[in-house]
C-alpha cells in the first residue's frame, strides 16, 4: 500500500526592514518604504487606521522584498501615523507634510522724483507650519 503524505508549511511572514518617519514639504512626493520576507508577502497598508486605497496620486508597489507606498504631491490633509501590516506584523512610522503659509505681508510704496516709475514692493513673512 502506497501512502503520500502532503505537508503544508506556512513560513512566518514578516518584516526585514522597518518603515522610517518621513518629512516632505507641501506638493513633494513623499515614499515610505519596508521590507518582507518571505518575499511572496502581501503588504496592508494604513494611515491613522484606515486602509489605503490606490489612486491618482496613491500608488503602492513590490519590487523583490521591498513593498514601497508614494503619494504625489502631498499635501497637509494626507500626513499622519503610516502602519503596514504583513501576517501578524506590524511597523509604523510618522508621515509629516509641512507647508508654507503667509503669516503677514506688507506692501511698501516709494516713489522717485528723478524717474517716471513708481516702485512697490511687497514684503511676506512666511512660516513652515507642519
Amino acid at each position: 500500500m502506497l501512502v503520500a503524505v502532503f505537508l503544508h508549511a506556512e513560513f512566518p511572514r514578516y518584516f526585514t526592514r522597518m518603515l522610517e518617519d518621513v518629512t516632505v514639504s507641501e506638493n513633494q512626493n513623499a515614499i515610505l518604504s519596508c521590507e518582507v520576507f518571505p518575499e511572496d508577502s502581501k503588504v496592508t497598508w494604513y494611515i491613522n487606521g484606515d486602509e489605503i486605497i490606490s489612486s491618482d496620486r496613491v500608488m503602492m508597489w513590490e519590487s523583490g522584498a521591498e513593498r514601497t507606498l508614494e503619494v504625489s504631491r502631498a499635501k497637509r490633509t494626507d500626513a499622519g501615523q503610516v502602519f503596514a501590516r504583513v501576517g501578524t506584523q506590524v511597523t509604523t512610522a510618522m508621515f509629516t507634510v509641512e507647508g508654507m503659509y503667509v503669516v503677514w505681508s506688507q506692501i511698501l510704496h516709494t516713489s522717485s522724483h528723478n524717474t517716471q516709475w513708481t516702485h512697490l514692493l511687497k514684503i511676506y513673512i512666511l512660516a513652515i507650519i507642519s
